[in-house]
């Protein structure tokens, strides 16, 4: 995908339900509203530069072998990752952003370690 325009504004839900292998690339520093929900991909890899994502950006991506989020990463919106409670792959999140991890799926590791010790602060 290109674009040669120096203005670039992607709506809501632009890539929903579409079939990816990775996601590891953005143009922008922003992830919208729902831009990938209810999407198959194999591995979700949020890119540096990205500052924010917002609701159900990823909602919906279970078939995800991975998550992960990058240092530029400042806010993730309550259910920007919403794969359901039985979500369990691996999850890597900056230490800055331990703050969220309660927005995270529930059963998944957070950086190798459950979310109750990280939750807790016994690292």
């Amino acid at each position: 995908m290109t674009c040669e325009s120096n203005e670039l504004a992607l709506g809501k839900a632009i890539f929903s339900r579409g079939i990816f292998h990775d996601i590891n690339w953005w143009p922008l520093d922003i992830i919208p509203k729902a831009a990938f929900i209810n999407s198959e991909i194999a591995s979700i890899e949020v890119p540096e530069g990205v500052s924010s994502i917002a609701d159900y950006a990823f909602a919906g991506c279970c078939t995800a072998k991975e998550i992960k989020l990058p240092e530029s990463l400042n806010e993730f919106a309550p259910k920007s990752s919403d794969e359901g409670d039985s979500f369990n792959s691996k999850i890597t999140v900056p230490e800055h952003l331990y703050k969220y991890i309660y927005r995270l799926p529930i059963m998944s590791k957070i950086n190798g370690k459950s979310k109750s010790i990280l939750a807790t602060g016994m690292l």
